[in-house]
């Protein structure tokens, strides 16, 4: 069974599940002043690109059909350690799409968005990389946790199966079970007259 559900869970994730590719960049917020704080400035920059009118200038370049809004869980922005780099990070249906979208957002990014910060001279610090396999579903997280819940139920079928079990199945049974001595067996013979008749040639 573990092996079933190891085996049904990596199918699942291969073949059910949308896949998830992701493409990203890195940006570099370069201050334009030697008084000017490039670690905020990145922060800063970061909330200004998860505007909902980055999204919509998204969708419009982009020529995507849906709501402007859908397009926000799919976009990660975060300055990185604290530093004066920000990462973006996007996750589409496949490696195209996700690189598409990437280019499209940071070019919206640094061309549009980055203008209007003070002080700051937004670059592309490194071209748009997409993964060539996706980042959900995993198929070796799926197949792993199915092989654990295959092994999690079989025990506990094996233990409830076994605890419903009342049949008496040797002597020792009903002792436990109903707390009775055996005094006596009466021995079970085959069905065959042949098998009988053995017995009792052996036992005259």
């Amino acid at each position: 069974m573990a092996v079933l559900l190891g085996g049904t869970s990596a199918a699942a994730a291969i073949f059910l599940i949308p896949a998830r590719f992701e493409a990203g960049c890195l940006l570099f917020v370069e201050p334009s002043g030697t008084s000017v704080d490039g670690d905020r400035l990145a922060e800063n920059s970061a909330v200004l690109f998860t505007v909902d009118e980055a999204f919509r200038e998204l969708k419009r370049q982009t020529g995507y059909t849906g709501d402007a809004s859908r397009l926000k869980p799919r976009v990660a922005v975060r300055v990185v350690g604290g530093s004066d780099v920000i990462s973006l990070r996007v996750t589409a249906g496949s490696a195209d799409d996700a690189r598409y979208i990437a280019e499209t957002y940071a070019s919206i990014c640094t061309e549009r968005f980055g203008r209007l910060i003070s002080g700051a001279n937004i670059k592309i610090a490194d071209a748009v990389t997409a993964g060539e396999n996706p980042v959900f579903p995993n198929i070796y997280l799926f197949g792993a946790a199915g092989f654990a819940l295959g092994l999690l139920l079989s025990f506990l079928i094996c233990f409830i199966a076994e605890a419903l079990d009342t049949k008496v199945k040797a002597e020792d049974d009903l002792f436990h079970i109903y707390d009775i001595p055996v005094f006596a067996e009466i021995m079970s013979f085959g069905k065959s007259k042949e098998e009988r008749d053995a017995f009792f040639d052996a036992n005259r």
